[in-house]
């Protein structure tokens, strides 16, 4: 009986792999935001440029939730969550 333990406690020990810790990925964040023109204008969309991992949250329509009048320009984003803030 003796034996018996300490054959499944030499292989317990001998197949133990440490792995190093994965970082776990930043959960997901979604944003919504406004831009608004100074002087209502030409129906236009303005060029944003997002970080790396963010996107414009799409759907077969692709731009139902981007949306652009005369005076203003909304639109919605998802990546990954952050405590710092991002300058427009």
């Amino acid at each position: 009986m003796g034996t018996f333990v300490f054959l499944v406690a030499a292989t317990l020990i001998g197949t133990h792999v440490v792995h190093a810790a994965t970082p776990e990925p930043a959960a997901s964040a979604f944003v919504g935001f406004r831009l608004v023109k100074q002087a209502p204008s030409a129906l236009s969309s303005p060029e944003i440029t997002l970080p790396q991992g963010y996107q414009f949250v799409e759907n077969d329509d692709k731009f139902q939730y981007q949306v652009a009048s005369r005076a203003e320009y909304y639109s919605y984003i998802t990546g990954p969550r952050s405590d710092a803030r991002a300058h427009i």
